[in-house]
């Protein structure tokens, strides 16, 4: 077995003595100069306008996809398999300073001959949600029922009125049509400065039903509805 020699041992207790040494040493950290200073600075308001520009740019996008919908479109689904019910389409087209430009398209089919001669009462009514609804031959108070369509939209808590294109009256009070059966129906166009299709109180996503009824305000618990549609936007290319 080989000796260390006490000269080999000296050297290596000071190699040992040195490293501790330098292992507890403080860090010197080097003073902070204007210049290391002015760099700093300048990386910091790099990076604030860097996420400032991210920001403008995020928020120009959103603003050029909400001003693409000029429009939007509603297309009847029936709620019966028998009996009487709407179908066609009500498009929607913005007309700005005039509202809204609203146009029908719409039949009453009676496949079982159960409506009266002559004409019929609609009442158009605007529901607070969009979807599909599971109940069948619906009256008023199914379509409210909780995971429905919802109430008469009313944003502003106006009192339930007859459809009409006033002011004065919630949003969902929409229109009132006389329709004959079984044939065409386009009534005159007109603008509606309340159905909105862009801000906080617009229409799209929510749902219009048509109820056969002439009660003014909600429609009678057991009015029947001749079918509902979806508002769906559309862009300038879809909407004539």
């Amino acid at each position: 077995m080989l000796r260390r020699s006490p000269e080999e041992e000296r050297q290596t207790e000071a190699n040992v003595s040195e490293l501790l040494d330098s292992e507890s040493a403080p860090l010197v950290v080097a003073p902070s100069t204007p210049s290391t200073r002015k760099y700093v600075l300048a990386i910091t308001i790099l990076t604030i306008l860097c996420l400032a520009l991210i920001i403008t740019l995020i928020v120009s996008s959103a603003t050029a996809e909400r001003s693409d919908i000029r429009g939007a479109s509603c297309e009847f689904v029936k709620l019966t398999d028998t009996g009487p019910f709407i179908q066609g389409t009500i498009t929607f087209r913005l007309d700005p300073g005039a509202g809204t430009h609203i146009k029908y398209e719409l039949t009453l089919q009676d496949p079982t001959n159960e409506l009266p001669a002559g004409t019929t009462d609609i009442e158009l009514r605007l529901h607070e949600f969009g979807g599909q609804t599971s109940v069948k031959g619906g009256t008023y108070n199914d379509l409210i029922l909780p995971n429905e369509l919802g109430r008469i939209y009313n944003p502003g808590g106006r009192p339930g009125s007859c459809s009409d294109q006033t002011a004065d009256r919630r949003v969902g009070d929409f229109d009132r049509l006389k329709m004959p059966k079984n044939q065409p129906h386009s009534p005159a166009p007109h603008n509606d400065r309340l159905m909105m299709l862009t801000g906080p109180w617009s229409v799209l996503g929510r749902s219009i039903v048509a109820y056969r009824t002439t009660k003014c305000g909600n429609p009678e618990p057991t009015a029947k509805a001749l079918g509902y549609c979806n508002i769906v936007a559309r862009t300038p290319s879809d909407i004539v």
